[in-house]
């Protein structure tokens, strides 16, 4: 989507010189917020394995 907002021109030259930049800054800030939620779920899942390793351990002791 991004691609087709800019047309031929690369990020920076549309940034500096596009017509409507409003549209592509929110789809830069939406696509921030879901890489943002990708990188806590895995940081929360690798976070749940280890406790779940750990509380293995405990029982297994």
């Amino acid at each position: 989507m991004l691609r087709q907002l800019r047309g031929e021109m690369d990020e920076d030259e549309f940034l500096l010189r596009g017509e409507r930049i409003g549209p592509y800054l929110t789809c830069l800030r939406g696509l921030a917020f879901e890489e943002e939620n990708r990188d806590w779920c895995l940081r929360i899942a690798a976070l749940l394995r280890r406790r779940q390793a750990v509380a293995a351990k405990s029982d297994g002791a």
